[in-house]
């Protein structure tokens, strides 16, 4: 049984992309910040604890893993300046517009959403020749991540609740 707010929510969605042919969907910027805050935090602790573990050794670890934390924090910095939405929807697809990905509805078979550590994913199960066609040109590692399976990952910290989202993507998905 879907919950009344979930309920709303996909009725809501229904109707915009019915009236306007497009729905915009929002990341959360404050927990976007809030995960940047903790890499750098984290990152911070790591310098510490090396070289005081380590001394010999530590510090060129902890400069090399502060490094990496800085880097994951200033990506998520960067996500949280960009304006407009993370994920659109119309009458042609689902539209990712971080990863600059665009997924025609032919090609996408499936949506659902999981809870990992706490955090919720929503991902599209995609068509695995549109999927090979779209990656050709991506970075060799992108490839790399996304020759595990056939989902791509939709969002997470959006501002939606996740499992509604993917319940209307998957009926849309379907029904066309």
């Amino acid at each position: 049984m879907i919950g009344r707010r979930r309920e709303r929510a996909i009725d809501s969605w229904r109707t915009a992309l019915r009236r306007t042919g497009r729905v915009e969907i929002e990341s959360r910027r404050w927990l976007v910040l809030l995960v940047a805050l903790l890499c750098g935090v984290t990152g911070g602790l790591f310098l510490v604890a090396a070289a005081a573990l380590f001394p010999s050794v530590g510090l060129r670890l902890a400069t090399a893993l502060l490094g990496l934390g800085m880097c994951g924090m200033a990506a998520l910095l960067v996500k949280t300046r960009s304006r407009g939405p993370a994920l659109v929807v119309d009458r042609e697809g689902i539209h990712v517009v971080g990863q600059g990905m665009d997924l025609p509805w032919s090609a996408v078979r499936g949506v659902n959403a999981i809870r990992v550590r706490g955090t919720a994913l929503v991902y599209a199960d995609v068509d695995p020749a549109y999927k090979q066609e779209m990656l050709r040109d991506r970075g060799r590692l992108l490839r790399a991540v996304h020759r595990i399976d056939d989902t791509i990952t939709l969002g997470a910290l959006l501002r939606a609740d996740p499992h509604g989202l993917a319940t209307w993507l998957d009926a849309e998905a379907r029904r066309r």
